[in-house]
């Protein structure tokens, strides 16, 4: 049987499907669980008698586990309709559910039509920076920012929340077509209108072991560290803790762990964490009504919890790494209880909690009055009001932030180094931004021309294109045809238009220029797209251009394909009047001379491209170690003649280094002894453990490489050693279109390594973190077999030249 492609399924339909007005969809975390946001508007809906004509479709991953209806009522959970996420029945209600509600974003392929009503309830009030102000990060926006452009309803529990998502982070301001609702949080009502008892019962139901005379103690950290698919280190010092919390508390308080989604799927297999670790599929939000006292860190939970009135402790032990890589909103000052910064300060803050948290009093106020001024227990029922039947409320301010600006749409290129992007990057920072309102749309950013992207003018709004197009099978064919041909022979326009819609969050133009004017690929999004005005430039003479040889090749050779597409603009612009008169000579059968205009390209500003400067990278020290002496100054901060404490050790303590720091020529380490952190020592203090193996499993797997960071594979077990040099074969980024074999596993003193080949003679030893996406192969010969041929159609050279510090 074919295998279903849902992005094919849902393009081959769009425009045959009809809008059922009284369906709702809702979907929470991907469909993993039924929480959040959407689960206080669907408890709201479906106990109002004035909406009892809705069918409300949930998504879920799993239409017969036991946990997907843990948090609804029982007297509700019969009017609930199952979808399985990526299902043909799923794809069918997101072509015809009138509502659909989101806590996060629906998929690269959906594309909401003009009769949907799409609300995004979004799942937190940022306290980390997001979008486009998390630096050298811009290609994060890509689905995001697509998603939020094609809400009719975007939900903001404050004036904090609007301020981002309207300006610095997403953007929104100027071209948002929807209305920002800005009064509390839907899932806010959750913890404020259920009873402790019944949250604490709830817990019970799912094995917490709770002393029903005990506070509640929750201890919530956000997921650590670089490698998604690996996160046992951070497991282990979550353990480690709460272990040694669990032991001081003993009698006093019950302590138990709700942890990042992500990494429950981890923990949950750890025996250590049986009656201790909430399942994730229980709403945050009803364990929040459960809770006496929250610790966690950098979660956004604890803006929800200030309506509890009750303490709060931050537990930041590696705040000043992580503000460094992701940078804050608030000022730290401001938080509403003590940051602390190590297990041994979390136990001396709760044996006084009560009287201690009397000193954060005041800012606990001035936070609750800034993050949660409309959560009174009825946000559901006003939103719903409004949405549905556009009744008012004083405590329900609509903000609608489109503006008057003439709305323009570039595409300028790839932004390599070249005239086009020098001159485009001048363009922008000439543009009268209280006349404009401009958007300019491009491919994801390669890191070595991201100085480019850094140069245009900050008052743009990048669009970045994400995910494949939404093309059918047929239109697929056809598109491939054009492109690999350069040649139009039947153009696919529904498919065009429709892939546009997509791509542009189905927001309209003033203007769409194609300022690159090159690509046939790039060119059409731009001439279907729905714009008043359309044009494109010509930079060069491109009928030259077109049949210039290099090395016997012709590079250019495809532009008949954008030559081909001018019709379907308005304007063809040269950038000289004499360029004019060449292109309208050597291209007369595809211009019409009233297309015809020229605008000379601005004076060059600036110097020429040039590599970015790097500061010298400091060796990446992370391992296992021990301590050469027995007493050890442990600083809380990495500077020079800063307070420290000094503590004894035993040289047998596993001392596991997580950063680095250079200061006065003096190297700092940030340090775990046995999983718990304690502060920064100096490297000099350590002694490399070494990398014995201890243990040896051999698999029989076949794996895919991860794509977002880059490693190496040796030809031999890596030694880890810092500053030693191991001979590498290649490095992953070259070979990720690959299936790699997995043979053998160690375990060693520094970490998991593999050993791997593609079948096609490349071999060696990566970082298991390296890889993801494993597939069992023991007594499946001809599932190897498979991906033995992948690689053979997908065969690439490999680069023996390591073009990055291992260290």
């Amino acid at each position: 049987m074919k295998n279903f492609v849902p992005r094919e399924y849902y393009s081959r339909f769009y425009e045959q499907s009809c809008i059922n007005s009284d369906t709702i969809l809702y979907e929470s975390r991907d469909g993993s669980t039924i929480s959040d946001s959407p689960l206080a508007l669907f408890l709201s809906l479906a106990n109002n008698k004035d909406y009892t004509n809705f069918q409300h479709v949930w998504v879920v991953m799993d239409k017969l586990s036991s946990l997907n209806l843990i948090n609804v009522p029982e007297s509700l959970k019969s009017k609930i309709l199952f979808v399985e996420r990526n299902s043909k029945e799923y794809v069918d209600y997101m072509l015809t559910a009138k509502y659909l509600i989101t806590n996060s974003t629906f998929q690269s392929w959906f594309s909401k039509k003009k009769e949907q009503v799409y609300i995004n309830t979004w799942h937190g009030t940022p306290l980390k920076a997001m979008g486009f102000d998390i630096e050298n990060q811009l290609g994060n926006t890509q689905n995001v920012l697509r998603n939020l452009l094609m809400t009719d309803y975007f939900l903001s529990p404050n004036p904090h929340t609007t301020k981002i998502f309207a300006g610095s982070g997403y953007k929104m301001r100027g071209i948002y077509k929807g209305e920002i609702i800005e009064s509390g949080y839907p899932r806010i009502d959750l913890t404020k209108e259920t009873s402790s008892d019944d949250a604490k019962n709830l817990l019970k139901e799912l094995g917490i072991e709770l002393d029903s005379n005990l506070p509640v103690v929750v201890y919530m950290p956000t997921w650590r560290g670089n490698d998604t698919q690996n996160p046992s280190d951070s497991i282990a010092q979550v353990i480690a803790e709460l272990k040694y919390l669990r032991k001081e508390f003993l009698g006093k308080y019950n302590i138990i762990l709700k942890v990042h989604p992500y990494l429950y799927k981890k923990a949950k297999n750890y025996k250590e964490l049986s009656g201790v670790l909430i399942d994730d599929a229980m709403d945050a939000n009803l364990v929040l009504a459960a809770t006496d006292i929250l610790i966690t860190d950098f979660s956004s939970v604890f803006f929800d919890y200030l309506v509890t009135d009750k303490p709060i402790i931050f537990y930041a032990w590696d705040q000043d790494i992580y503000s460094e890589d992701r940078g804050m909103y608030l000022d730290m000052a401001e938080l509403p209880a003590p940051i602390l910064k190590t297990v041994i300060e979390i136990a001396d803050y709760l044996s006084d909690i009560d009287q201690l948290s009397q000193d954060y009093l005041g800012k606990y106020l001035r936070a609750k009055e800034k993050y949660v001024p409309y959560d009174d227990g009825n946000v559901s029922e006003r939103i719903v009001d409004y949405i549905f039947k556009k009744e008012k409320s004083s405590q329900l301010v609509v903000k609608k932030i489109d503006s008057e600006k003439e709305k323009l749409l570039f595409y300028p290129g790839n932004l390599d180094n070249n005239g086009i992007t020098q001159s485009f990057i001048n363009l922008t920072n000439a543009l009268d931004y209280q006349k404009y309102d401009v958007t300019v749309f491009t491919n994801t950013p390669k890191s070595h021309f991201f100085h480019n992207y850094q140069k245009l003018n900050k008052n743009i709004r990048l669009i970045f294109r994400t995910g494949s197009p939404n093309f059918s099978e047929k239109e697929q064919m056809l598109h491939d045809k054009i492109n690999k041909s350069g040649h139009i022979t039947s153009l696919p326009e529904v498919a065009f238009k429709r892939e546009a819609h997509r791509l542009f969050s189905g927001l309209s133009f003033d203007k769409a220029i194609d300022f690159s004017g090159y690509s046939f690929y790039w060119s059409k999004f731009v001439a279907f797209s729905d714009s008043r005005v359309k044009m494109i430039f010509q930079h060069n003479d491109l009928y030259a251009e077109m049949t210039k040889e290099i090395d016997g090749k012709f590079p250019h050779k495809k532009l008949t394909g954008v030559f081909e597409l001018y019709h379907y603009f308005d304007k063809v612009i040269s950038i000289s009047k004499a360029l004019m008169t060449i292109n309208s000579h050597k291209l007369s059968k595809y211009i019409e001379a009233e297309q015809l205009d020229y605008l000379p390209n601005l004076i060059f500003l600036g110097n020429d491209f040039v590599s970015e400067k790097k500061e010298e990278a400091l060796f990446n020290l992370n391992g296992i170690y021990s301590f050469i002496n027995s007493e050890i100054r442990i600083f809380q901060n990495p500077k020079v003649n800063s307070v420290f404490e000094v503590k004894s050790f035993s040289k047998n303590e596993i001392v596991k280094v997580l950063s680095t720091k250079k200061v006065q020529d003096i190297i700092f380490v940030k340090i775990l002894v046995n999983d718990i952190y304690l502060g920064w020592v100096e490297f000099s203090e350590l002694k490399f453990s070494g990398n014995e193996t201890k243990k040896v499993v051999k698999v029989k797997k076949v794996a895919s490489i991860v794509k977002k960071q880059n490693f190496l594979i040796y030809q031999n077990i890596p030694n880890f050693f810092p500053g030693e040099k191991d001979e590498a074969v290649t490095e992953t980024k070259y070979v990720t279109q690959q299936y790699w074999f997995v043979n053998k596993v160690l375990f060693t003193k520094q970490g998991k390594v593999a050993y791997i080949s593609n079948g096609l003679g490349i071999k060696g030893w990566v970082r298991y973190g390296a890889l993801n996406r494993f597939h069992n192969l023991a007594n499946k010969p001809y599932l190897a077999l498979g991906f033995l041929i992948h690689n053979l159609r997908n065969k690439c050279l490999t680069s023996s030249k390591i073009t990055f510090e291992k260290y």
